[in-house]
């Protein structure tokens, strides 16, 4: 087995890259005489998962902690429902 070819890899947050290998494999059929060639790729990946406690569960708990946030949250509603009137007037 060769390992893949990994010059345009791109790295991700969220899996890390343990394992790419290629093979290559020749099977004969009986019907026919000709070989047909594949080409078979394993891929191993392995989870962060840090990725999901930062991106989902902190700001959960940090919402609930901070009052502030929801109450910029609001007002962020509140701006856009009120900039979307004015627009629709203009309209």
């Amino acid at each position: 087995m060769d390992t893949g070819d990994m010059s345009n890899y791109q790295s991700n947050g969220e899996f890390d890259l343990v394992e790419f290998t290629a093979a290559k494999n020749i099977t004969y059929y009986s019907c026919c005489p000709e070989p047909y060639p594949d080409i078979t790729f394993t891929i191993k990946l392995r989870r962060r998962p840090m990725f999901y406690v930062f991106n989902l569960i902190l700001p959960c708990v940090l919402i609930n902690g901070i009052g502030e946030c929801v109450v910029c949250c609001l007002f962020c509603i509140v701006e856009s429902f009120v900039s979307f009137t004015a627009l629709w007037e203009v309209l």
